[in-house]
């Protein structure tokens, strides 16, 4: 992508900061998406496994379309399986504030995006980094309660005279009932591939590679497998999540 546009010179000679720099350069790039499909069309018929890394400016993931342009071309003319993973720093849980943010921009990217979307929170190892957590893992995996995110906000002495407003934002949170997350530390082999395995789940390769199986075995290509993987559940065990609490939240675990 930086062969068709440079960032750095767009800012020089359009007289831009980042964000409206970048902004132009996923502009410019959506145009062009024809310039890109050639790059990627010898990946493609191979059959690789695509990441595209996306800038983290929220405008890009919720007020410029962009990025869904480029998407759309994605799926209809290169045909490619796409799914959204969006990483969310875990420190935020440390603060109802920060988290209620996390919560409603992971919202907004999923319903901007309008793909199979996987919520994830990074960087679980240093949980705690900046104390301990006040609610259990579950609280954030589950993308909170809003009752109780709301009550913890308005023991905020700054949040108070918003009380009504934080419960607003907690219920539009609670009443889409679309934001959960996955836990991620890079270091642990377990969790890497348990994110793995819900990215392909959500993109739809684990079901191609059921159907080809199939398929050489001579059966419909929806096979008991191929069920028995859609409705499975990719969610961790609760003996897991102890597991990370055990090994990552240890100031929570000497609170109790």
């Amino acid at each position: 992508m930086r062969d068709l546009v440079d960032f750095q010179a767009v800012q020089q000679e359009l007289q831009l900061g980042p964000n409206g720099a970048l902004m132009y350069c996923m502009e410019h790039l959506a145009t062009h998406a024809s310039w890109l499909g050639e790059r990627l069309a010898p990946h493609l018929a191979s059959g690789a496994y695509l990441i595209l890394d996306v800038p983290g400016q929220v405008e890009l993931l919720t007020a410029h379309d962009a990025l869904q342009r480029l998407l759309a071309v994605a799926e209809k003319q290169w045909h490619l399986r796409l799914a959204a993973v969006h990483l969310v720093d875990s420190h935020l849980c440390a603060d109802a504030s920060k988290f209620l943010a996390a919560l409603l921009l992971s919202l907004d990217a999923q319903l901007h995006l309008g793909l199979p979307h996987v919520n994830v929170l990074s960087k679980v190892d240093l949980v705690e980094s900046l104390g301990p957590l006040p609610f259990a893992l579950d609280f954030y995996t589950r993308g909170g309660d809003g009752p109780a995110l709301a009550a913890a906000l308005g023991q905020e002495p700054r949040l108070r005279r918003f009380a009504k407003l934080t419960r607003s934002l907690c219920e539009v949170v609670e009443d889409y009932g679309l934001v959960g997350f996955e836990t991620l530390d890079v270091q642990d082999e377990a969790s890497m591939r348990h994110l793995v395995g819900v990215v392909d789940k959500a993109n739809g390769w684990v079901f191609a590679g059921l159907a080809a199986a199939a398929a050489a075995r001579g059966e419909a290509a929806y096979s008991p497998a191929a069920y028995s993987a859609a409705v499975s559940s990719t969610n961790w065990p609760s003996e897991r999540l102890m597991d990370v609490t055990e090994k990552h939240m240890p100031l929570r675990e000497q609170m109790e």
